[in-house]
């Protein structure tokens, strides 16, 4: 089809697309399509200047703020933090060029002086450096609006201009399009909503990913009200929540408009690798980078020879696009160590996307890529007053006040900019599905009173939703794959921990004890609960090794503090920790030596123990055994919580937790036991099982049991809160 000499202009690309579908079946000459921020690329010109890139940007404006007030503005130099936070100078400085205010006229309104001192120090900023754009020959968005020129050549090349307004105009933006007026005939044309009287539903959640199941009911129910697929959409406040979505899109229902973030490649996980080794030495961070990394790193001169060898079979397009460009930024770079450039160059890759090639025909987009299109049905998850209205940070140095006195755009502006978004997409449907999240937390978005449309809330039992977070296939793994075995306990070793497992769930047995599938271990610096709990552990031990009885509590804690100071100096994290434990132990120390004085002693520490017992051989290590009178006193230590047993459990036969029963029996083969209880530490408290003498008989006829059987169905769990914190989760399709 032959082109016209007519453009029009829209705000994304997919209202060009939407725009080019409707002209499908015409016959007359077809009009170019450019959306407005291509069109003012081509449109402007500065004449010996070049534009400036993200990364050199960030550069100079860390060289501009580079004086003693600037510290006043709680912005750090350092080069990492720097880098988060110039983002905030830029919008606000970018923003009031765009608006034709100056930083004088903020000072002059700003009448009880309250951002005087913060005005002037983005007054040095500012100056610094415009002056070192101009030394380099740079322009960017804060000078473009006092250097442009319009590139006469190109627009006249365009006989009709129709520019489809659905959106903010900043003033530069309006001045640009008025001389554009002079040069060629320009329509604006505001579009007009056709309004639908919606049919709206609403429901809330108590977990977020429950809104997936949600989604994916929805679109069963609009696909079968007989709506095509491509004219139903999920619009989201913030993209981030697509690829979420996307991970449980079995069906392959789903394509993301703004395509998959590429941090989620392989090369850029190698990098990011690199990157986190350099900057910490930390055993995570070593494990990862061996993964990837054969032999020590070592730089060479040039800057991407000293990694591409790594990542050589995995370069891609969108890589050597971004290599290009910062070849021309290295030279800017000089005084910047490896790491430091490493980190700008994932920066740079980590702002751009993979396209959804192979995704379905339901659109998943912005609430901003909504300007321009409609959809017959849409779906809006997250509808929480945390996430609609988005909230956006220009007002960091300024009031809202000040802002209206200069005539700049205040926050209840941009919240009525971001209600017309969401009236306009909903007001072109016919149908729509709204959900949000309700906890203590998160709380429905007032849009959603205020918008000014009647909606149903729907109140229904989100457990119906479960079943559909779970792809069919992991559903059949789940269900259909049985694996049952010849199998004899009386010929293997039987801890109180083994049979739990076993008891629990016989499927996380089979993978732990008879494949012997270990789970994978990350090294870590990070000190976890258990880590804190074995050394209490080892310094109790030390601590009666050492001598047997106490009775001077004093003594005590001054013994077992060596001890746990002795083996934590090297770790300061780790010492905090025994602090803390420390002040626990001051009653604990009181109730070994009351407990000393009452005439127990030490027996046994450590003792591992093994007995034959109803045709089987049960084992385990015990932490401490007291003796009183010629009889024992089992102890086990409990840092954490301690195991209880309810009485439904004994009724049911539901118990899977003999520790003390099991330590009782070991314990009896050495001498006449009277007790085994836990010894709850943090609270310095000896406990015995209630239902001690039920469940040793409850022990007794599991083991009859589990010895007369030959064949075992390794099934998986019916509690699928097990499943939660299991290393073989994937395995068994419970993900």
């Amino acid at each position: 089809m032959l082109q016209s000499k007519t453009l029009n202009l829209f705000s994304t690309s997919r209202a060009i697309r939407n725009a080019l579908e409707g002209l499908k079946e015409k016959n007359q000459l077809l009009p170019k399509f450019m959306t407005i921020g291509e069109f003012e690329k081509k449109a402007i010109l500065v004449k010996g200047r070049v534009f400036i890139d993200d990364d050199t940007r960030v550069i100079l404006l860390q060289k501009a703020c580079d004086f003693s007030k600037f510290k006043k503005l709680n912005i750090p130099l350092e080069f990492l933090s720097f880098l988060k936070n110039s983002k905030f100078i830029f919008s606000f400085l970018d923003e009031l060029a765009q608006e034709f205010v100056d930083l004088k006229e903020l000072q002059k309104y700003d009448i009880y002086q309250n951002f005087y001192e913060h005005i002037e120090i983005l007054k040095e900023v500012k100056s610094n450096y415009l002056k070192l754009l101009d030394e380099n020959n740079f322009v960017d968005k804060m000078l473009l609006p006092s250097l442009f020129e319009v590139n006469e050549n190109f627009v006249k090349s365009f006989e009709k201009i129709n520019l489809y307004l659905d959106g903010y105009q900043t003033k530069f933006e309006k001045k640009l399009f008025s001389k554009i007026s002079k040069l060629t005939t320009l329509n604006v044309i505001k579009p007009t909503v056709k309004k639908n009287t919606p049919n709206i539903t609403v429901e809330s959640f108590s977990l977020s990913h429950l809104q997936i199941s949600f989604i994916k009911q929805k679109v069963y129910e609009f696909l079968k009200m007989g709506i095509k697929a491509q004219n139903i959409a999920i619009v989201l406040p913030d993209k981030s929540f697509g690829e979420e979505i996307k991970i449980y899109d079995e069906e392959n229902n789903f394509n993301l408009a703004f395509g998959y973030s590429y941090t989620n490649t392989k090369l850029y996980k190698i990098l990011n690798t690199l990157y986190q080794y350099l900057s910490e030495n930390s055993l995570q961070n070593i494990y990862r980078y061996k993964r990837y990394f054969q032999s020590k790193f070592k730089e060479d001169e040039d800057f991407f020879s000293s990694f591409e060898k790594f990542i050589k079979d995995d370069i891609d397009e969108i890589y050597e696009e971004e290599k290009y460009l910062f070849l021309k930024l290295l030279p800017y770079l000089k005084n910047y160590s490896f790491s430091k450039k490493l980190h700008l160059f994932l920066n740079r890759l980590s702002k751009r996307s993979i396209d959804d090639v192979k995704g379905g025909k339901i659109t998943i987009l912005e609430i901003l890529e909504t300007r321009g299109v409609e959809f017959e049905a849409i779906i809006i998850p997250n509808f929480n007053e945390d996430q609609v209205p988005k909230k956006i940070k220009k007002d960091m140095f300024i009031s809202s006040n000040l802002r209206k006195m200069v005539n700049l755009p205040t926050l209840k502006d941009r919240e009525k900019l971001q209600k017309k978004l969401y009236q306009n997409i909903i007001q072109k449907a016919k149908e729509v599905a709204i959900c949000y999240v309700e906890d203590e937390q998160n709380s429905k978005s007032r849009f959603l009173d205020e918008l000014g449309f009647g909606y149903r809330e729907v109140k229904k039992d989100p457990l119906k939703y479960l079943n559909l977070l779970l792809p069919k296939s992991s559903q059949n793994r789940s269900t259909t794959k049985a694996i049952k075995l010849e199998y004899d306990f009386t010929k293997v070793e039987l801890s109180a921990s083994r049979l739990k497992t076993f008891l629990e769930c016989k499927r996380k047995y089979y993978y732990k004890y008879i494949k012997n599938l270990k789970e994978a271990d990350i090294p870590t610096n990070e000190i976890s609960s258990k880590d804190v709990g074995d050394l209490v552990h080892q310094g109790l031990f030390e601590l009666y090794q050492k001598k047997p009885s106490y009775f001077d509590k004093d003594e005590l804690l001054i013994d077992l503090r060596g001890i746990l100071y002795q083996k934590s100096q090297k770790n300061t994290i780790l010492k905090f920790y025994i602090d803390l434990w420390l002040e626990r132990f001051a009653n604990f120390a009181s109730q070994e030596v009351k407990r000393f004085e009452d005439g127990f002693r030490i027996f046994a520490l450590e003792k591992s123990l093994a007995i034959d017992y109803k045709g089987l051989k049960l084992i385990g290590k015990l932490d401490r055994i007291d003796i009183k009178d010629e009889l024992l006193y089992v102890i086990d230590y409990k840092s954490g919580k301690v195991p209880k047993t309810t009485k439904n459990a004994i009724k049911n036969k539901s118990v899977t937790d003999f520790q003390l029963q099991f330590y009782f029996l070991l314990s009896s083969s050495l001498k006449q036991t009277a007790n085994a209880s836990f010894y709850d530490l943090t609270n310095a408290k000896i406990l015995d099982d209630d239902f001690f003498d039920e469940k040793l008989e409850l022990l007794d006829e599991i083991l009859l049991s589990i010895k007369e059987q030959k064949e075992i169905d390794f099934s998986l769990c019916e509690d699928k809160k097990i499943c939660k914190f299991c290393p073989y989760v994937l395995i068994c399709g419970r993900e």
